[in-house]
């Protein structure tokens, strides 16, 4: 890569502010390694609603937050009840019970289909993937980034490998 300033995309689930430090460390300490070194490092992660801190650990890399696919998969129905003659009550609850059918039955096939050691893991890897595959492939193309890393579990986060070769054949 002489001549070019060296970058690389590491595509993780987890990354802090927005995790508990042990789940990021290997990816924190790799991308702080590789800025060190004179690479420009983007990091995708999950955004969730609540900044937990960066644990005495500077970011020095560019982050790129995605919000949490997990509000998408277990939001709950927060309809007001006040005043209700039994009509909103009854319709919450068989849309709460299509909810948990659904859910269930989605989880039962999600253990099939992605393989992850916990259950839900598979479902919200391939939401953040679908959700950060265009903030990515964005990144990639303005930055000029031929070099991706990505971090699992979840394990369906590789789905995105294929895609990234697909759109930057080179």
């Amino acid at each position: 890569m002489k001549g070019v300033e060296k970058s690389v995309m590491i595509v993780t689930y987890d990354m802090i502010p927005y995790a508990q430090w042990g789940a990021c460390q290997r990816m924190y300490f790799l991308a702080d390694h590789l800025q060190e070194h004179g690479y420009r490092v983007y990091v995708a992660h999950v955004q969730r609603s609540e900044c937990l801190g960066d644990y005495g650990h500077p970011i020095r890399f560019h982050t790129i937050p995605i919000i949490s696919p997990e509000t998408t998969v277990f939001s709950g129905s927060n309809v007001s009840m006040k005043g209700d003659n039994g009509g909103r009550f009854t319709n919450a609850a068989v849309g709460a019970v299509k909810s948990i059918v659904k859910k269930s039955n989605l989880l039962s096939l999600e253990r099939m289909v992605f393989n992850e050691p916990n259950l839900g893991m598979g479902i919200y890897g391939f939401l953040f993937s679908r959700s950060a595959r265009d903030k990515i492939f964005k990144t990639m193309s303005e930055q000029k980034v031929r070099l991706v890393i990505i971090s699992g579990p979840p394990f369906s986060l590789f789905r995105l490998a294929p895609q990234i070769k697909n759109a930057f054949p080179k």
